[in-house]
């Protein structure tokens, strides 16, 4: 569980390195702990490597994508950044 953690510790720094915030849309930004809230709670619904994370806007809200690898499988779990709660897992 820890070598988990510290990959997504790792993106969401590496990501968030340049002014600690991201976003596609300017207008509103991510904050590098509200990222981290989000690696949290998809690791914590469906464990594994954490291979990607995106954060975009859909309906009004911050939502993160992050892809994560466990064994042969790859899911996408969505959460929303605002109140980390777990949107969506889906199998890719």
């Amino acid at each position: 569980m820890q070598k988990i953690w510290v990959s997504g510790l790792t993106i969401a720094l590496v990501l968030g390195s340049s002014g600690l915030a991201w976003a596609d849309d300017r207008r509103e930004a991510a904050s590098l702990e509200q990222a981290i809230g989000c690696l949290r709670a998809a690791v914590a619904a469906r464990p594994g490597q954490v291979k990607d994370l995106d954060i975009e806007r859909q309906d009004n809200r911050l939502v993160c994508k992050v892809d994560i690898v466990s064994g042969d499988n790859e899911f996408e779990v969505k959460v929303d950044a605002g109140t980390r709660r777990v949107l969506k897992v889906e199998k890719d």
